[in-house]
């Protein structure tokens, strides 16, 4: 799990490696993909134990490290 404090988004990680967005700043919080800019679900292969969220190039990126230390950003 990663939280931004900017922009209130949540992230989670299901143990197949499916990204969830939770978006807790809103009326009506909502939980749905996470998705790459061009709209495609981003999967980590493998459950990482750390997450975190950054900007770049005007957007969230999900970063993912598992225990045998991969990281994965984003889609790759």
């Amino acid at each position: 799990m990663a939280h931004s404090s900017q922009s209130g988004t949540v992230a989670l990680q299901l143990e197949d490696g499916q990204a969830r967005k939770l978006i807790w700043d809103s009326e009506s919080p909502s939980v749905g993909a996470w998705t790459d800019s061009g709209g495609c679900p981003i999967n980590f292969p493998v459950s990482c134990v750390q997450m975190a969220l950054c900007t770049a190039s005007g957007g969230e990126l999900l970063l993912g490290l598992t225990d045998r230390g991969h990281l994965y950003a984003g889609d790759t």
